[in-house]
């Protein structure tokens, strides 16, 4: 099974341009980001990518060379969100606020 993970990656323009011409070159990246749940590519405002129930391993080749792309993106330039399976495992990159993005964790029932 493994440990699963919800993900989402939202870029503005520049940097989509940047992740196209990315998956443009690696076969690993383009099947990651076609394989998301949701993928909006607007090219006005840049992409936005959701995978639910994924396990996001830095191990694996397509998450290592996405966590790579990442670090040389400017930090205003993205906002990426994983939540774990666990409460406390909750990882922000980039400025998600600045995508309106936040967490939101509660019991309904």
């Amino acid at each position: 099974m493994g440990y699963r993970s919800e993900v989402v990656l939202k870029l503005n323009k520049p940097a989509s341009s940047a992740l196209d011409a990315f998956a443009s070159m690696s076969e690993d990246i383009k099947t990651l980001l076609s394989d998301a749940d949701t993928a909006t590519k607007d090219d006005e405002n840049g992409h936005a990518y959701f995978w639910s129930w994924v396990k996001w391993y830095d191990s694996y080749k397509e998450i290592g060379l996405i966590d790579e792309f990442l670090s040389v993106l400017p930090y205003e330039s993205y906002g990426f969100i994983r939540l774990g399976e666990e409460a406390d495992d909750i990882e922000h990159r980039g400025s998600p606020s600045d995508f309106d993005m936040y967490v939101n964790r509660r019991i309904e029932y």
